[in-house]
């Protein structure tokens, strides 16, 4: 029997949690706010998928002594995922390519979420386009920027493939307060949706045309990922604003912000426990509730000093009861080290993709696009460790 991620207490208590929905739904009413009882019935949906994973959860309350065996898919190297599901575990890094279908057999760790493995096998490649288009970009990074920290940090901000960077990497981004940088999220989506975009309107001179090929392209890299909670986030804002352009309708921010949690809860309820899926959207919310129309610079000759600030600190108040519950710890650093990793993190990746881009067709100059992504890479580590190193401005629950 196998299972992934399980859904947490609020499943144990159905009563409140309909009387809850029930409530919401008339008030929409009332307020007659049909997008609210959508939203309600959405997140229904949402609690009745995720009661057989009560049920598992409650089957294997043992869960440190429980035996998992099955079959799975391997997705970046540190996630198991049950085919024709959404279930999924965390694992050890393995040096497996991206789609491998395998045998596994491990004990529960933390929570049902992780899983030690004992055994495991390969059962086949990857079989379809999108894992293969994965992998072929991961041979690719390794082949450019070989198998050191710097590539596999680069591997991180392009694919979303954490598994080969170090433990000690990982600790000094997550104690640096910067972790989330390792996400592919709205910074990688966005940026890839614009280049596209630009590219689309050049060639096909109509905006409806560019919108298309450029959504196609993003889908096909998201889906090509893997089950990454912010990565899906992003893409879904992306879509809602795209067609609210299409249909000239002014995208209202909270109502396309509850469109894409409502539309997660239902195909992923699971993601309701899982750090980056709420990490990722309450970040976004904190930006809608502290708009720009609401936040005004002091001073208009420091404006982009002060929209910087704004931009990096916002996140940081809004997911910290999460960083509480989660990880039981806060550091100080995060804001001095996002002011520099943060724009660090979008040169890579723009160096990386044009890189990328000029290597698939051979041509030379992809090589400076190389040194200039693996100098900001080594920066960032440097970076994060500077502060990721300064554990007396980490304070512990």
């Amino acid at each position: 029997m196998a299972t992934g991620i399980l859904v947490g207490n609020f499943t144990k208590k159905p009563t409140i949690l309909l009387g809850s929905l029930l409530f919401l739904a008339l008030f929409g009413c009332l307020l007659k706010h049909y997008d609210i009882i959508l939203f309600s019935i959405f997140l229904l949906v949402g609690y009745i998928r995720a009661r057989p994973l009560v049920k598992l959860q409650k089957l294997l309350k043992n869960g440190e002594k429980t035996i998992i065996s099955g079959e799975f898919i391997v997705y970046n190297e540190q996630f198991l995922r049950i085919p024709r599901t959404s279930l999924y575990f965390s694992m050890n890094p393995r040096d497996l390519p991206h789609g491998t279908r395998v045998y596994a057999k491990g004990r529960l760790k933390d929570n049902f979420n992780r899983l030690e493995l004992l055994e495991i096998s390969i059962k086949s490649a990857s079989q379809n386009f999108l894992e293969k288009s994965h992998q072929r970009i991961k041979s690719l990074i390794d082949e450019i920027f070989g198998k050191y920290e710097e590539g596999a940090l680069i591997k991180a901000l392009i694919l979303g493939d954490r598994g080969t960077l170090s433990r000690k990497t990982k600790e000094n981004f997550r104690y640096s307060g910067s972790a989330h940088v390792l996400a592919i999220s709205g910074l990688h989506i966005n940026f890839l949706f614009t280049m596209l975009f630009t590219f689309f309107m050049f060639v096909l001179r109509n905006k409806v045309a560019a919108d298309t090929a450029g959504l196609i392209i993003v889908l096909l890299y998201v889906l090509s990922i893997g089950p990454l909670a912010p990565c899906y986030r992003s893409f879904m804002f992306l879509l809602l604003n795209v067609l609210s352009s299409w249909f000239k309708r002014k995208p209202v921010a909270l109502n396309i912000w509850g469109v894409a949690f409502a539309i997660s809860i239902f195909f992923y309820p699971s993601w309701l426990t899982e750090p980056s899926f709420l990490f990722s959207y309450f970040t976004v919310l904190g930006y809608i509730i502290t708009s720009r129309n609401t936040w005004k610079p002091i001073l208009k000759a420091t404006r982009m000093v002060q929209s910087y600030i704004y931009t990096v600190t916002v996140p940081m108040i809004f997911t910290l009861p999460l960083q509480i519950v989660f990880f039981r710890y806060v550091t100080l650093m995060g804001l001095l080290s996002n002011l520099i990793l943060l724009p660090c993190t979008f040169l890579t990746i723009f160096e990386t993709i044009f890189c990328l881009m000029f290597k698939l067709i051979n041509c030379k100059i992809y090589l400076t696009f190389a040194n200039c992504a693996l100098c900001l890479a080594h920066l960032m580590l440097k970076v994060a460790s500077f502060f990721g190193e300064k554990n007396i401005f980490v304070i512990n629950f």
